[in-house]
């Protein structure tokens, strides 16, 4: 279950990294616009969010019941973090 935590808690950030990566103009915006960007970074981490339900169906595939709960847990948390500082207007 610890191991799905820490998948479950990595994965959307390097989702994340992995989008800035592929898409450099994001970086632009960024730069210029970091309100912008503070709002596309929390949308682009509920994207991130779709390779842990990927790793979670996959883990059930497996019968990997535990690890597929721990992911569960930690995407729980990060939706939980993004809705709260969504909705509070730090965003």
């Amino acid at each position: 279950m610890i191991a799905g935590w820490i998948f479950g808690a990595v994965l959307p950030p390097i989702s994340l990294q992995l989008i800035l990566y592929t898409h450099p103009e994001y970086r632009v915006i960024g730069m210029l616009h970091p309100e912008s960007m503070m709002r596309l970074n929390f949308q682009m981490l509920s994207m991130g969010m779709l390779a842990n339900g990927a790793l979670f169906f996959l883990a059930l595939r497996l019968d990997k019941e535990t690890l597929s709960r721990g992911v569960l847990h930690a995407s729980m948390l990060w939706l939980l973090g993004i809705i709260v500082v969504k909705f509070s207007g730090w965003v």
